[in-house]
């Protein structure tokens, strides 16, 4: 391999670096911001389970939802994280916030339990 060869090499591997390690830093920002948002999400959680009652349709999808989150976050990462992970295919397009019923099935749920 000759001089012109090796730097371009060198080069190529350099500006590799620099993309990823860009990257990697949006990365850690958006981690973070991630963090906040779940940790504001863990107390409407709360919230909601407080307020639901005892009633297990009532509960269920909160359930969904705190199971939901693992499978739409790998699902975001599936282009990095790559084990076998077929449920998560199957979300297809799902949104994570599809997993929280209507409003108004609320007041038809509080009418029929009493």
């Amino acid at each position: 391999m000759n001089q012109a060869s090796r730097d371009l090499a060198i080069d190529q591997e350099e500006k590799a670096l620099l993309d990823l390690k860009r990257v990697c830093e949006r990365v850690d920002a958006n981690l973070a911001g991630l963090e906040n948002l779940i940790q504001e999400l863990a107390r409407c959680i709360e919230t909601a389970k407080s307020v639901s009652g005892s009633n297990a349709a009532a509960v269920s999808y909160l359930v969904d939802l705190t199971q939901g989150l693992e499978l739409h976050v790998l699902k975001a990462c599936r282009s990095v994280i790559s084990r076998g992970r077929a449920h998560v295919i199957l979300l297809g397009e799902k949104k994570y916030s599809d997993l929280v019923p209507d409003v108004s099935t609320v007041r038809a749920r509080r009418k029929e339990s009493r």
